[in-house]
């Protein structure tokens, strides 16, 4: 198990996905959106990188850390009891 900085398990990437959704033009010429949804492009789907370059985790609380922060050490639960 990863463990972040502040101690709790990594649990996922920071990801990056590109969307779209639909607008309706006003009379007065701002927008809203039209309540179509957003249209996800699954496609630009890519796992963020800080200014550094270091890929990006999630821990369970929802905080961001860097790859280089992560103590990749840390054991697993199952592995504490041996």
């Amino acid at each position: 198990m990863w463990k972040a900085p502040n101690g709790l398990e990594i649990v996922a990437t920071a990801e990056r996905i590109f969307g779209t959704c639909g607008i309706t033009t006003l009379a007065d010429g701002t927008f809203e959106y039209d309540g179509s949804g957003t249209d996800v492009d699954w496609d630009s789907q890519a796992q963020r990188k800080d200014a550094h370059g270091h890929l990006l985790f999630v821990d369970t609380d929802g905080n961001t850390w860097g790859e280089h922060q992560i103590d990749k050490t840390a054991p697993d639960e199952e592995d504490e009891d041996d």
